[in-house]
């Protein structure tokens, strides 16, 4: 059976700034982005206080005085998309991006290893709220219902059937190539995808061109449908910019899962074991600058899960002493082999 799962990450650019694991997070005093000095999207702090979407930064500031800004950045944006989606190469090698901050998976396949739909979605919700950020997700038999279920936060769809009901339910201002012509679908009375199915398509195509009924054929399984997938490199070192100095090692550990979780989703994309990892912290730079401290764990057997390394290394941290605060860690596969099959014989090794 094909069964896709889109995650859409809505608050993406907020959340690249202040993650919900990070130490400011209980105590938000409000926190904006700004793309071209005007507000992309604010914390819910800020909105209580009355920051809305499209304010310029002297109307934040009126409000908020003590509101934390930052400028919109595509480069850490992608960079935690990227982390996001190297953490899901865990699920199904078929990991590939789309439109509007959203990740599409192909998981057919992966269904009964993991125990079915619902038990993966509540997996793959876990891992993205491990690493620091919200997203909604939908499944659906189609790579391009699935998206436009996940961007209208519409749940799932497992059957066929299923879809072609929520679908025709969906505003059509979803499909971004119907956008430009908002003003004139709503004029004709067309709000709903099942109303734009309604058209006669010759016309359709002459007025909003070939792209809107590619959009609503691949949606409706009516034509296949082409991805390119999310390559792992070829090694595996990932960085971790923290928000704050720590000088708590114990109040690493959560920063240091998120570079576990992307080991993960690597390692079973390369179908490998790692023997032994490096985590570095990384301290302050310029003239105070200080050596990174190393923390290295080398491992009896070689694993490819992430439980059994956050052990070893919640047990490193808790007797670790920091000299100086902590800005950044940094973490390297540094010796791996091959994964291991599981023993099929019918009687397995002692202590197997």
């Amino acid at each position: 059976m094909r069964l896709w799962i889109a995650l859409h990450l809505p608050r993406l650019p907020l959340e690249v700034f202040t993650p919900s694991w990070s130490t400011d997070a209980g105590t938000d005093v409000g926190t904006v982005v700004l793309e071209h000095e005007r507000v992309l999207v604010a914390s819910q702090t800020a909105l209580d206080a009355g920051v809305r979407t499209g304010m310029r930064r002297g109307g934040v500031l009126m409000l908020l005085p003590d509101a934390r800004i930052h400028a919109r950045t595509p480069a850490l944006e992608a960079d935690a998309r990227h982390a996001v989606a190297l953490a899901l190469l865990q699920y199904t090698p078929q990991v590939a991006q789309a439109e509007e901050s959203t990740l599409l998976m192909d998981v057919g396949a992966s269904l009964r290893l993991f125990g079915g739909i619902r038990a993966l979605c509540r997996r793959i919700h876990a891992n993205v709220r491990a690493l620091g950020f919200t997203a909604s997700l939908a499944c659906a038999p189609t790579a391009r219902g699935a998206w436009l279920l996940a961007r209208a936060n519409a749940g799932r769809a497992v059957r066929m059937e299923s879809l072609l009901r929520r679908l025709d339910r969906l505003a059509v201002l979803l499909a971004p190539p119907a956008r430009p012509y908002a003003a004139w679908f709503d004029g004709i009375g067309c709000h709903t995808l099942g109303d734009l199915r309604r058209l006669p398509r010759p016309g359709l195509q002459r007025r909003c061109g070939r792209e809107l009924l590619d959009l609503l054929d691949a949606a409706y399984g009516l034509v296949p449908e082409l991805h390119e997938w999310i390559a792992p490199p070829e090694t595996f070192r990932a960085r971790l910019e923290l928000y704050d100095r720590i000088d708590d090692a114990d109040l690493l550990l959560a920063g240091a899962q998120c570079l576990l979780l992307q080991l993960t989703g690597w390692l079973c994309a390369r179908q490998l074991a790692v023997e032994r990892v490096l985590l570095q912290l990384e301290h302050e730079r310029g003239r105070v600058a200080r050596a990174p401290t190393g923390v290295e764990i080398v491992l009896a057997e070689p694993t490819w899960r992430d439980e059994h390394l956050v052990r070893l290394l919640r047990e490193r941290l808790g007797r670790l002493v920091l000299d100086a605060p902590v800005i950044g860690l940094a973490l390297e596969a540094l010796q791996m082999r091959p994964m291991a099959p599981p023993n099929a014989s019918l009687f397995p090794e002692p202590g197997g």
